[in-house]
Parts: structure tokens; C-alpha cells; sequence
């Protein structure tokens, strides 16, 4: 099976919904997860309006994943903050952390201390995603995100670092 359906494959199994916006690093994975579960994909070309939907998700019993990359969080910063620091509606996020070290797009590094910044502004809790990350494991940083969204104490960020999916996010350990 192909990677980047695998990775679709366990987001879905994770999150009922998957909030998206257009990201060239997790393109793959997200058209495979468009393709697995048209009616659980839901795009969109603004950060701000995939938190707010993620968020109303949240709000009707419905898990949902925010997909985006790090440097659209100093877009949805406003709606981010007004929902869940103002009205304590707390999304999940899996951020591709533009500017992480060994990232080869040349504009990328200007948005790595910036999207940090946003998400301690929120008292986001954080997690990173390595280039080694393997497959299984991956699934468990999901489960432990879903299980924090579904406590609403606070936003969750999972940084996945630019190469983890065209790295294969590792082998899958047996």
C-alpha cells in the first residue's frame, strides 16, 4: 500500500472530519484522504475558516482534525484565539512545521518562530513529528491527540516536520 494512503487511512480511522487547507508537503495524503472519504473532507483556502469549522465540529460531538501548514496558525491566530482561549473551543492541528531544520524550501525558515509563538499565545500542547516517526507510532500520537480534543482543556498541535511524509513517516514496526 502506498504511504501516503496509509497516513490517510489513520487520520481517518482517527477524526470523523478533516479540516484542510492546500499544503504542497502533505498534498498526497490529503488527496488520498479526499478519495477514501469524500463526504469527511472538508477544504478550504483559509486557516481562520478551518478552525472556526473544526471548531462548530467540536461543538456538535464530531472529532475533527485541523490539516495545515505551520505558516497558515499566524492567519487563524485571531479565530484560534477568540475560540479557545476566549470561549475554551480547543481544536486539534497537525501543522507541516514550514522552516524546521533541513526544510528546502528557501521562504520556509521566516515561519518557523512564528507559528511557535502562536500556538504558545493559545497554550496550545505540542508534539512533534520527526522525519524517523514510524507509521505506528504516528497512529498513537492521533489517538493521544483525539483523546486530548475530546477533554477541551486545550488546542493540540502536532508539528510534522516537512520530509516525514516523503520520508514515509519510518518503516512500519512490527
Amino acid at each position: 500500500m502506498h504511504r501516503a494512503s496509509e497516513i490517510a487511512t489513520l487520520l481517518l480511522l482517527e477524526f470523523d472530519w478533516l479540516v484542510i487547507v492546500p499544503d504542497s508537503r502533505t498534498a498526497e495524503v490529503l488527496r488520498q484522504a479526499e478519495v477514501k472519504a469524500p463526504d469527511r473532507v472538508v477544504q478550504v483556502v483559509d486557516e481562520s475558516t478551518a478552525i472556526g469549522i473544526a471548531c462548530g465540529l467540536t461543538l456538535g460531538g464530531r472529532t475533527a482534525l485541523v490539516i495545515m501548514e505551520s505558516s497558515g496558525l499566524r492567519r487563524g491566530f485571531e479565530t484560534l484565539a477568540r475560540l479557545s482561549a476566549s470561549h475554551g473551543i480547543h481544536p486539534a492541528i497537525l501543522a507541516t512545521d514550514r522552516g524546521a531544520l533541513g526544510d528546502p524550501d528557501w521562504w520556509a525558515a521566516s515561519h518557523h518562530a512564528t507559528s511557535r509563538h502562536v500556538t504558545a499565545a493559545v497554550n496550545a500542547l505540542c508534539v512533534d513529528i520527526t522525519e524517523q516517526l514510524a507509521l505506528n507510532d504516528f497512529r498513537e500520537v492521533l489517538t493521544r491527540m483525539k483523546r486530548h480534543l475530546m477533554s477541551q482543556q486545550a488546542p493540540v498541535v502536532a508539528w510534522l516536520h516537512p520530509l516525514s511524509v516523503e520520508n514515509s513517516l519510518g518503516a512500519i514496526n512490527e
